[in-house]
């Protein structure tokens, strides 16, 4: 091996190699980039602190909560599956994102302690709870649950029917 003076030792030849290396990959690869999941899904604004009680407790469809922040590649990974879910079931749940980073008291006062962490929400009042990323079909058989359960609780709260 053959050291060179500017290099100072093999351990830190070692290191060079190693970052030329990884430089090289790097160039070769196309660079390292994060991967842009919501590029195609159109983002509304993050439910905020002021609006929580109006928007997701006083609604009187099911509300699914995304907490969720812009530094978290997996909430990222997630978008998708909840744009599409919203469209699926537009006019039965609201499907809405609380950025823990604008809105830190909602994500203490919800216990969130990670991320993604979906809460579901029926007549203010959380009924559900999953963290982590999920695909469409496990998503939508907890949301298909949580609307039988929902219209069961409407059943019983309008009585018998009258005969």
């Amino acid at each position: 091996m053959i050291l060179s003076p500017s290099l100072g030792s093999r351990r830190h030849l070692s290191r060079s190699v190693g970052c030329v290396l990884c430089l090289f990959v790097l160039v070769g690869l196309g660079g390292c980039q994060r991967a842009d999941y919501s590029r195609s899904v159109p983002k509304k604004p993050p439910v905020t602190s002021p609006e929580f009680e109006d928007e997701v407790l006083k609604s009187d469809q099911l509300v699914l909560i995304d907490f969720a922040a812009d530094w978290c590649g997996p909430c990222h990974m997630l978008e998708p599956t909840l744009h599409e879910l919203a469209s699926k079931y537009e006019g039965r749940v609201r499907i809405e994102t609380v950025d823990v980073d604008q809105s830190r008291e909602l994500a203490l006062e919800y216990a969130v302690e990670a991320l993604p962490t979906l809460i579901f929400f029926n007549q203010g009042e959380e009924v559900g709870r999953v963290v982590g990323v999920y695909s469409s079909a496990e998503l939508s058989d907890l949301l298909d649950g949580h609307l039988a359960d929902a219209a069961d609780a409407a059943d019983v709260a309008a009585g018998p029917p009258d005969a």
